[in-house]
């Protein structure tokens, strides 16, 4: 019934320009797939939302608001530039770690981790829109250790164990008196804390279980 955040982060764009050294300050989805310039060059998540809420808003809308039509419009689309496409890893840490990835779909405190020993990488929200996303902590109903579990969470939850958290992942937290405890370096950067005109470009992806068996298919057929 109940779960609490943990994490809060953004799925934008790694730009590494080792690969891509004339690679813009910022730029679109639309961009990305469609410029030759970045022709194999781009990854994007081996996750089937993700890449269908970046198609979907490349089009104007989003999963929460799609149409089957618009699901089928959007993978479409895929197809006609999967050219541009790389691979689909499934986690985006280990290739910007090898410099396998120009544009890498990616998340935003795995990027700014693997920044601190690669000075040519950086994270950008994307000009037509990026996800946002939390991670939650629940206890299940068949849990041996109730008690155990709500210690768990609030140690981690404390200011300090969330300041702690967020230092160490470079996600941000939700608990207002440990961001105000952290660095200004650290509260202050806009990729961890998104600005007003960034957080406005991002979009939760919605479940839509109604369209799960049309997403599957295509995703199958991409």
């Amino acid at each position: 019934h109940y779960v609490v955040p943990l994490a809060i982060g953004t799925t934008g764009l790694a730009i590494d320009a080792k690969v891509l050294p004339n690679a813009p300050a910022s730029l679109s989805w639309k961009q990305a797939l469609e410029d030759p310039a970045y022709k194999g060059k781009i990854t994007l998540l081996d996750d089937p939302k993700e890449v269908l809420q970046m198609a979907l808003t490349i089009q104007g809308t989003t999963l929460a608001k799609a149409s089957e039509d618009d699901v089928k419009k959007a993978f479409a689309y895929l197809k006609a530039h999967k050219a541009q496409i790389k691979g689909f890893p499934p986690e985006t840490r280990p290739v910007i770690e090898a410099d396998e990835c120009g544009l890498c779909m990616a998340y935003s405190g795995d990027v700014l981790s693997v920044a601190k020993d690669k000075k040519d990488l950086r994270f950008v929200v994307p000009s037509d829109g990026a996800t946002i996303w939390a991670d939650n902590l629940a206890i299940p109903k068949n849990a041996k250790n109730v008690e155990g579990a709500y210690q768990f969470i609030n140690e981690l939850l404390s200011t300090e164990g969330a300041k702690s958290f967020t230092l160490r992942t470079n996600y941000r937290t939700a608990n207002l008196k440990a961001k105000a405890a952290l660095p200004s370096e650290v509260a202050e950067n806009s990729v961890i804390f998104p600005k007003s005109a960034e957080r406005a470009r991002m979009r939760y992806i919605t479940p839509r279980k109604d369209l799960a068996l049309v997403i599957d298919k295509e995703w199958a057929l991409l």
